[in-house]
């Protein structure tokens, strides 16, 4: 074999790279568990609070040595191997940038024309109907309403002087609105990190959805959803505060100093009295900072700024002193921040503090000449000034006077400036020692220039070595406080603990079963061959793994069987060759023969099943959102992995033992399917009328009780409850109808005693109270089921907008992987009647499905909604089904092409068909092992996922043989149709 040495060592290095990227997860499971046992009490319960201490302690000290590179437990955190809401709890929110605000700060004071207003209203109930953006519709509606006015009529007003004139034309105000509408997303993207930055979640993720107002935000753990509600929808806050100069803030320090000096030693003392802690990390808790160590040279600069700094810090200092990485500022390492925050949120240094001084840390960092990134503390002054942030009409990057650099110019209004000017003369009043003003944003100080002059008139530039990049963004910044855009919940889920980790048993069960399941199988049918596809299919495992942790991608419940699918994928790819290698044999070819000819037979199919099932995922990945990601995520992923590993990595193993060692089937396997004489054409008509009843049965279903949406389709809160004991589902849906004022929706989930509620009570109620009162509703009713607590495990809400956007994504979805794949399946194959034949079975598929899942709504105990995962599901099976074909159809090409003249086109598809029937029921059964385990213990949240994996491939894989394969000889060309001319011996 070609390149074999290449192969062999990228193995090693991709394998040796994702251990490395997947020791990060290990090492902090590891502190988890180490936390844990530090904060368990006697009586067995675990205290929270001493947990959260532990970890803390070591948040920026080393806990991983590899091979003397040292990661710190922030680090490793960073790097593991991060898990979605579902698998470890959380709460994933959409927020809606609302345009409504920016349009009336732009229109000043003609906001209160009353066509105006009304043009508001009516684009609101219309976006509400998921129409469209709102700016758009706005636009639309102003102009029904004021057919005889131009926008220009609201918007020229001096707060748009410069952009926006009497004159200007609808086209031109449009365009400086949806400008001023973006950049106030975008402002408010920023405003969001920032502060979930600051929130302290490991392994936070926001992003803005392309094309929308949207902002999505996921926050693993956090168990304080309230909390973040305000978090995400507070308004933004602009300060400007007076700096102080150093020494008038190093007698403070000093105080603290020899506060923490004598804490150290009190801590010192007790614990040379009492047992040594039982773990290096606990140790470390007790002595945290090497508070002893001798202070920085620089240190002492800082002390040498004041007279009053009486304390001789350059022999002994505390952490204050000692961390500190330059002379003339309290200027930090970013890693060492977390231990400055602990230091100054102790409500004894609180008190030595004066209550007009606070300390803010900087949002840009530096790179100091040591070579570390820092952060400086800014001291500033406490309520010396109101000015805030909507004082500011413009900000902008300029050029600056040297042309070297950038610079930002800011206007103020006439109260602003005012208030400025009086600020900067006093910050300037000392021409030896000028002062500097700092401006926060969120608590975080995003500049702090000096002052030179007085500004008089609110016109100031903001000058220093900024980059055009850097000037605009700190103009952005500065905007926030301009035109404010507020955000509201549009879509809310929050995930319990609990649930979570019922997720993560549920899902690592279901991989285990599936790889013991294939690995079992694939050994029992094709013996020692069997094996060395198994072997693929770890590293495949691996791979998968140990590249998601390396590019930050999210592991979530469908993220597993994304894998599994993967898995299933993996073993069809060996399944074709191994039963090409086995044909071969079996015709009397020598091993090496048949192994050359077997891998350069199926190449052509493995190749095509894997770009169609890539166009599914990289639709699923376009169009979809929350879960589908995951699952598109690790399927585009499993799809290299399978393809590198299933065949290149199985070629050089079996290259690698010596000729004749090899057996690819056992005696029970080696004949199986081999006689078969299946007469698929010729009974095509009846499998016609048998999925016609089928599908017309679902038709009339449908029309009787129309499909059963799920939430993420029509909009609505859903609740996962679990009670102490079994209960009735009809009674917890009449205690709810009494206090939600309409009746809920009330399924089992899983168990008896665990149930999923839904209703649309609040859902249109965007206030900020409005998801702790539908809880406490829920409470209300829950409570009059007597002597059975119920425990809230989940909630979520999905708003019309968004239902209405995810239902256009699954209708799209679903027709741009059709398309794609007909447009694929044409081009490979060179004849429509192929693309035609896989088209028919395609929307077979998804027909039968659909009927079945309508006919068996309410028959079987669990769920069958249709909703985002079931869109998933369809697009998988339509994947599944387009492989397939694929496989069946090159093979029925081939048979074309051999037996062209001497046999009618029935036959040969015949002969096709049967010849190729053993792979499509190996494959079949190799695939439904793993979607059974997957739905027996899947967990409940992919029940009806997997449910309708399940019959998907089962109906694919009878579509692909009884439906679009006799579509070819319905559709074929006269020529292909005629009969031979001579009888031909019959080939089986």
């Amino acid at each position: 074999m070609k390149n074999k040495n290449v192969i062999v060592t990228l193995t090693i290095i991709i394998s040796l790279l994702c251990l490395y990227f997947l020791s990060f997860t290990f090492i902090a499971q590891k502190k988890q568990n180490e936390a844990v046992e530090f904060a368990t009490e006697k009586d067995g319960t675990i205290n929270l609070d001493k947990k959260q201490e532990f970890l803390d302690s070591i948040y920026d000290k080393p806990v991983y040595n590899l091979f003397g590179m040292k990661y710190t437990y922030k680090e490793v955190k960073e790097n593991e191997l991060a898990l979605g809401l579902d698998l470890q709890g959380g709460m994933h929110v959409t927020l809606e940038v609302s345009p409504v605000e920016i349009l009336k700060g732009l229109a000043g004071t003609n906001a209160k024309d009353p066509k105006f207003q009304e043009a508001l209203k009516i684009a609101g109930e219309r976006y509400k109907g998921g129409k469209d953006d709102y700016t758009a519709l706005f636009f639309e509606a102003y102009k029904e309403v004021a057919p005889d006015q131009n926008l220009s009529h609201i918007f020229a007003n001096t707060a748009n002087s410069g952009r926006i004139t009497s004159k200007s034309s609808d086209s031109e105000v449009k365009k400086v609105i949806n400008t001023e509408v973006d950049d106030a997303i975008d402002r408010s993207f920023e405003i969001l990190r920032n502060r979930i930055d600051k929130f302290g979640v490991i392994q936070p993720n926001i992003q803005r959805i392309q094309g929308t107002g949207r902002i999505q935000v996921e926050l693993p753990g956090v168990e304080n959803p309230q909390r973040v509600r305000n978090l995400l929808q507070g308004a933004a806050q602009l300060e400007f505060l007076e700096v102080y100069h150093m020494p008038e803030v190093i007698p403070y320090l000093n105080q603290v100093n020899e506060y923490l000096l004598a804490k150290e030693k009190d801590a010192k003392a007790k614990h040379a009295a009492e047992k040594a802690p039982t773990s290096e990390a606990a140790k470390n808790l007790l002595t945290e900072g090497d508070t002893t160590a001798t202070a920085k040279a620089d240190t002492a600069g800082v002390a040498d700024t004041t007279a009053q700094a009486k304390t001789d810090t350059t022999q002994k200092a505390s952490a204050i002193y000692s961390l500190l990485r330059s002379g003339y500022s309290l200027r930090y390492e970013v890693k060492d921040t977390a231990k400055i925050n602990r230091i100054f949120s102790d409500p004894k240094v609180q008190a030595m503090i004066p209550s007009n001084m606070r300390f803010i840390w900087e949002q840009k960092p530096y790179k100091d000449e040591q070579g570390g990134t820092t952060l400086e503390l800014v001291p500033v002054k406490k309520g010396r000034t109101s000015l805030t942030g909507d004082v500011i009409t413009d900000a902008r990057a300029d050029v600056s006077s040297n042309a070297k650099s950038y610079e930002i110019s800011m206007s103020m209004n006439a109260e602003g400036a005012r208030k400025w000017k009086n600020i900067t003369r006093e910050a300037s009043s000392d021409p030896k020692n000028k002062r500097r003003v700092a401006i926060v944003l969120d608590d975080n100080v995003i500049s702090a220039p000096v002052v030179q002059v007085e500004i008089p008139n609110g016109q100031s530039s903001i000058t220093g070595d900024f980059t055009m990049e850097e000037a605009r963004d700190l103009a952005s910044k500065l905007k926030a406080g301009k035109l404010p855009a507020p955000v509201r919940i549009a879509e809310e889920t929050i995930v319990g603990p609990s649930l979570g980790k019922e997720a993560i048993d549920s899902g690592l069960k279901s991989m285990l079963a599936g790889m013991i399941i294939v690995i079992l199988f694939m050994v029992l049918y094709y013996s020692n061959a069997g094996l060395v596809a198994d072997i693929a299919l770890l590293f495949n495992l691996l791979f998968i793994v140990g590249v998601m942790a390396n590019l930050g991608a999210v592991l979530t419940l469908p993220g597993i069987a994304g894998i599994l699918l993967s898995i299933a994928i993996a073993v069809d790819a060996n399944v074709l060759i191994n039963e090409r290698v086995k044909e071969d044999l079996n015709e009397g070819k020598s091993l090496d023969t048949a192994l050359n000819s077997g891998y350069s037979n199926a190449f052509s199919a493995i190749i095509d099943s894997n770009v169609t099932t890539l166009i599914k995922g990289f639709v699923l990945l376009y169009f979809g959102t929350s879960l589908i990601l995951g699952f598109a995520v690790t399927l585009i992923i499993g799809i290299f992995c399978s393809f590198f590993t299933s065949v290149l990595i199985t070629r050089v193993i079996f290259n690698m033992r010596k000729k004749g060692t090899w057996s690819f089937s056992n005696k029970f396997s080696n004949n199986l399917f081999k006689t078969t004489t299946f007469d698929f054409i010729g009974k095509r008509k009846v499998y016609y009328a048998i999925s016609g009843l089928i599908i017309v049965a679902g038709i009339i279903s449908l029309s009787m009780k129309g499909f059963n949406l799920g939430v993420d389709f029509k909009g609505g809160r859903t609740f996962i409850v679990q009670f102490e004991k079994p209960v009735s589902t009809e009674d917890v849906k009449k205690n709810l109808n009494d206090v939600f004022g309409s009746t809920p929706e009330v399924k089992t989930y899983g168990s008896n005693n665990k149930l999923k509620i839904t209703t649309r009570f609040l859902v249109d109620d965007e206030s900020d109270d409005a998801p702790i009162k539908a809880e406490q509703t829920l409470n209300d009713g829950l409570s009059k089921i007597s002597d059975n607590k119920a425990q809230v495990l989940s909630a979520s809400k999905i708003g019309p907008t968004i239902a209405d956007d995810i239902k256009t994504s699954a209708i799209l979805s679903l027709g741009v992987a059709i398309v794609l794949m007909f447009l694929y399946i044409l081009i490979r194959f060179k004849k429509w009647q192929f693309a035609f034949g896989t088209m028919v079975s395609l929307f077979h598929v998804v027909l039968v499905v659909l009927a079945l899942f309508s006919l068996l709504d309410g028959v079987v105990p669990f769920s069958l909604e249709i909703d985002q995962t079931f869109v998933a599901a369809i697009l998988t099976v339509i994947g599944y089904s387009i492989n397939d074909s694929v496989v069946v159809f090159d093979r029925i090409r081939e048979f074309l092409a051999i037996h062209r003249g001497d046999k009618t086109q029935s036959q040969v598809i015949n002969n096709a068909l049967n010849d190729t029937l053993s792979r499509t029921i190996i494959t079949g059964m190799s695939t439904i092992f793993v979607i059974i385990i997957l739905f027996i213990f899947g967990g409940e949240s992919i029940k009806g996922f997997s449910f309708a994996m399940l019959i998907g491939v089962l109906i694919g894989t009878y579509s692909s043989l009884c439906i679009g394969s006799p579509i070819l000889v319905d559709f074929a060309s006269w020529e292909d149709k005629k009969e031979p001319a001579k009888e031909t011996t019959h080939v089986s």
